[in-house]
């Protein structure tokens, strides 16, 4: 007996199709049953990825990106490698007065630019997550060299304050990063 099988099956137009495949039977009596379950595969996967991703700036969510760091905490440990890592933590300075002057939507299209920032800035390994608000995270593995990772800091800071000052003058908004480098594991928290 088989619990049940989901297969892929391309369409035509490039969407899928999902369909579950399920035999029963015993010996030499055997029956298959094919169901659809596109409607069912699409709805699940659509929960999973606003389970872990925000819907605003399409980045990891704090669920999605603390479980990505702590998984890769915890590969860091099993692989006793003191290999450094740095972990990162932005703010928008002033966030609240770029709301207030200009509007929630406005403060909504600059959390989506630096969204968009630090996905084209940071390698696809690195794990780059809205923490909430205005805080996002930014954790790169295997990062030996701090000194690459400054001049890109500086360039998000720069390019950020020129779109402020271009489209947000009044809110005098800017950025602040901090973080930490090392080899060592430590839990997210």
């Amino acid at each position: 007996q088989d619990g049940g099988r989901v297969f892929t099956i391309p369409q035509k137009d490039g969407s899928e199709r999902f369909v579950m495949l399920r035999i029963t039977g015993e010996d030499k009596v055997q029956v298959g049953l094919v169901e659809d379950v596109t409607a069912a595969t699409l709805e699940r996967r659509r929960i999973e990825h606003e389970r872990d991703y925000d819907v605003l700036t399409g980045l990891y969510n704090r669920r999605g990106g603390q479980q990505l760091i702590s998984m890769r905490l915890q590969e860091f440990s099993r692989a006793r490698t003191d290999a450094p890592y740095l972990f990162l933590i932005m703010d928008i300075d002033n966030f609240k007065a770029l709301n207030d002057i200009y509007g929630h939507h406005e403060g909504d299209r600059m959390l989506q630019f630096v969204a968009k920032l630090l996905l084209k800035t940071f390698r696809t390994s690195d794990i780059v997550f809205r923490l909430g608000g205005d805080e996002f995270i930014i954790f790169l593995p295997h990062c030996p060299d701090s000194g690459p990772i400054y001049s890109k800091i500086t360039r998000i800071c720069r390019e950020y304050r020129e779109q402020v000052c271009r489209e947000y003058p009044r809110s005098q908004s800017s950025l602040s990063l901090g973080g930490i480098q090392s080899g060592r594991t430590f839990s997210f928290e």
